[in-house]
């Protein structure tokens, strides 16, 4: 688990990100969110969970689902090419909301890099003027970390329309990159800037 700093209407609070096992009651609650005036990053928010729920399943049967960074890195161990998915959460007990305020699906490729599939926050957060902010940078702060640890040597993402000028502020990359390859000593830098210590 690594505690974290997220900026809220009331100031800094504390909030904890660590790794989850992704449950169904968890797009039920997003979706709760969502009415006919939605936008469009509150409905992809929903359905990139809906899909990392069903990718969850899936490395699951075959085993290859890690909830700890203990059994990633035992995976590892026990095989130095697997492909292992995991799935990190943040929570705050001060932010109302039943489930988590963002998930970060990832996986450890067989070349020992890491690679974002999904990334979202909570819809009731993707507003004109959030009443919390940072929720997809923190999480994207503990990947970087995850990956110096197994000795990663890049992480790798898609991006969208909609968050491209996003990554390229956090990551200085081209606006109209829709695939970012950055070494793992950038992204830790750039993520370390916002979250943790020099």
């Amino acid at each position: 688990m690594v505690r974290l700093l997220l900026r809220a209407e009331a100031g800094v609070r504390n909030a904890t990100c660590d790794f989850t096992q992704p449950r169904a009651e968890m797009a039920e609650e997003w979706r709760e969110h969502l009415s006919t005036s939605s936008t469009i990053s509150q409905q992809d928010s929903v359905e990139y969970l809906e899909s990392a729920l069903s990718k969850w399943r899936f490395y699951e049967d075959r085993d290859r689902a890690v909830d700890s960074e203990k059994a990633l890195i035992q995976s590892i161990k026990n095989d130095s090419t697997i492909d292992a998915l995991g799935m990190l959460t943040i929570h705050a007990s001060w932010a109302n909301l039943k489930e988590s305020l963002g998930f970060c699906q990832f996986r450890r490729t067989w070349s020992n890099n890491l690679t974002i599939d999904f990334l979202a926050v909570h819809p009731a957060l993707l507003l004109p003027k959030p009443p919390i902010s940072g929720v997809g940078t923190a999480l994207l702060y503990y990947v970087s970390t995850l990956a110096r640890r197994i000795g990663a040597k890049r992480v790798w993402l898609e991006t969208t329309d909609v968050s491209v000028n996003y990554y390229s502020y956090l990551f200085g990359t081209s606006k109209t990159s829709d695939l970012l390859n950055i070494p793992v000593a950038k992204f830790h830098k750039r993520l370390t800037g916002f979250f943790g210590k020099k």
